[in-house]
């Protein structure tokens, strides 16, 4: 389990690495501007959203879980254990997507009442919303402790697109 955590812990450092050189590349592309502060605080709720199911489920009660179903009841148990755990996230990252796109305005307008470009941001937050659902259920078999190769499946790639984010065209502003 020790070498397990080294390497995930390895890979989160290595995303919040890239993550810094997102900012950097954004803040060259966009500078001090509208936009720039835009693509940022679309990205702000959707991430709370990521963290909240990914982040903390994952960690605190997946890999444990997991673990003991491995140790208690082989692979099989671990695998239903998986498939129950797997359900009950994708309804509940996609219910709380939901809410939170149908609730996008009012989410905005608490969390950033100083934007003045309220409409806009509301738009660029629903277009970032439905990613969270693709990548908390894509980051689930990668919590899957059967063998040491699948604990450096975490290492082997971003779980999220951090690094390609900036190279895409920000939407114009109408």
């Amino acid at each position: 389990m020790g070498s397990a955590a080294l390497i995930i812990g390895a890979s989160v450092l290595l995303s919040r690495f890239l993550g810094l050189l997102r900012e950097v590349l954004l803040a060259s592309m966009f500078g001090v501007s509208t936009e720039g502060d835009l693509y940022r605080h679309a990205f702000l709720i959707p991430d709370f959203l990521n963290y909240l199911v990914a982040g903390a489920y994952l960690t605190i009660t997946l890999v444990p879980l997991l673990s003991r179903r491995l140790e208690e009841g082989g692979p099989q148990a671990a695998s239903h254990a998986f498939t129950a755990v797997f359900r009950f996230v994708a309804v509940a990252i996609v219910s709380l997507t939901a809410l939170m796109w149908l609730f996008a305005g009012p989410l905005v307008g608490l969390v950033f009442p100083e934007v003045e470009e309220q409409a806009w941001l509301v738009t660029l937050t629903r277009l970032v919303l439905p990613a969270q659902v693709f990548l908390v259920l894509a980051a689930l078999p990668v919590a899957v402790p059967e063998t040491p190769p699948r604990v450096l499946s975490p290492a082997r790639g971003p779980p999220a697109p951090t690094p390609r984010l900036p190279l895409r065209r920000l939407p114009r502003h109408p």
